[in-house]
């Protein structure tokens, strides 16, 4: 193969490439919104107890998966999923949140 087709072969697949880290930013995106937002993902505060608790156990499961996947992929997906849709606001405020329960 000559520099010119190869350089068209690695630029071809640097655009694939591209486009694959795009599309999974969008479905880490969509996913988040899913699962942790509060008015219309599983957050949200349900009629009952029981469809909470529902919402809860498969908010769990489906962030547990959406980490391993990540983890076996090689994908830095958002700490947000760790933290179960809360922001991270540094080790000094958790900190003080774990003192003032203390």
């Amino acid at each position: 193969m000559r520099l010119p087709a190869l350089t068209n072969a690695a630029e071809a697949k640097l655009a694939e490439f591209e486009q694959a880290l795009a599309t999974a930013k969008a479905a880490e995106k969509e996913l988040f919104s899913l699962l942790f937002d509060e008015r219309t993902g599983l957050k949200k505060i349900f009629p009952s107890s029981e469809l909470n608790s529902a919402a809860a156990r498969s908010r769990h499961g489906l962030r547990t998966r959406a980490m391993e996947a990540a983890g076996k992929a090689g994908y830095q997906i958002s700490r947000r999923f760790e933290l179960d849709g809360e922001l991270f606001l540094g080790e000094a405020y958790e900190n003080c949140r774990i003192a003032a329960r203390s």
